[in-house]
């Protein structure tokens, strides 16, 4: 086969020695462009496993090794950079977590192991005319209802019920936390057996709109003659899950206003020849 050497462009001529490039061209060469010793060469040629590389297959080669070099040293840098960020990222989150308990735990330490103390219904002024500005404003303030009281049904006996048809003042009672199902008449038997009366006014207190049996529970206003207010407002005389308080009827204003009196007084008028009795503001007539 007719060969021509890449490097000088002539012939090689048969039985005339040449070199084949091992690297990436396969080019065929003359043996004195090789740039070989003699022994060199036939060892290279009689050896299967020795190759020959042209210089710009060695070129090639070099760049090819040293981009290689630069990919691996970079994808190590990286590797090593992104085991440096989750090794700093999870000191940090170690850090937050330390800082987070410690200062709970410092929060916690300083709250307060009971409740303090509530002033019922009281109020500070920090000036006179804020205390005249509350003066004046009396009417108009919000009145706080009172406590609520549960009822123990500790050392509470059974009264027995007596018939009275006095008239005197009545004290109202607010009793509350009772189921919709309870009846009118079993609180009002509830309430002349605990307080021995049967002097009794019981009012149920629901709620404008609402269905009754929709209610988790159920109020009711209950009248009873003002001697029995002790033993109302004791919780030992309620059963166990009954709350009651004294009942503040907030419809009622709590001002007093000035009437003038029913009767005015009369004046006497006496005439020539009748004597007349008129009031005080009539006018007497010629």
């Amino acid at each position: 086969m007719h060969k021509v050497c890449e490097s000088c462009a002539n012939d090689i001529g048969e039985g005339r020695n040449f070199m084949k490039c091992g690297g990436f061209c396969f080019a065929t060469f003359c043996v004195k462009c090789c740039d070989l010793h003699d022994e060199l060469a036939a060892a290279v040629m009689k050896k299967s496993n020795l190759f020959w590389m042209c210089n710009t297959c060695k070129n090639i080669m070099d760049k090819a090794r040293f981009k290689n070099a630069l990919v691996s040293v970079e994808q190590a840098n990286q590797q090593l950079i992104e085991e440096l960020k989750d090794q700093i990222r999870k000191d940090i989150l170690e850090d937050i977590k330390l800082e987070i308990r410690t200062n709970f735990k410092t929060l916690i330490d300083s709250v307060p192991k009971t409740p303090l103390p509530q002033t019922p219904g009281s109020f500070s002024f920090n000036s006179a005319k804020r205390r005249r500005g509350y003066e004046e404003n009396m009417d108009t303030a919000v009145i706080r209802p009172s406590k609520l009281l549960r009822g123990t049904d500790a050392t509470a006996p059974t009264a027995m019920p007596t018939t009275s048809n006095h008239t005197e003042e009545k004290f109202w009672l607010y009793l509350s936390g009772i189921s919709p199902d309870v009846a009118d008449q079993t609180v009002t038997n509830l309430t002349t057996e605990k307080l021995g009366t049967d002097n009794v006014a019981v009012v149920k207190l629901i709620p404008r709109g609402r269905d009754p049996r929709l209610l988790n529970f159920i109020s009711y206003k209950i009248g009873l003659p003002i001697d029995l207010k002790a033993k109302a407002m004791s919780p030992d005389t309620w059963p166990v899950g009954i709350v009651f308080r004294e009942f503040e009827d907030k419809s009622v204003s709590k001002r007093v206003f000035w009437k003038p009196p029913t009767a005015l007084p009369t004046l006497t008028v006496a005439g020539p020849s009748q004597t007349s009795n008129v009031s005080a503001n009539t006018q007497p007539t010629a």
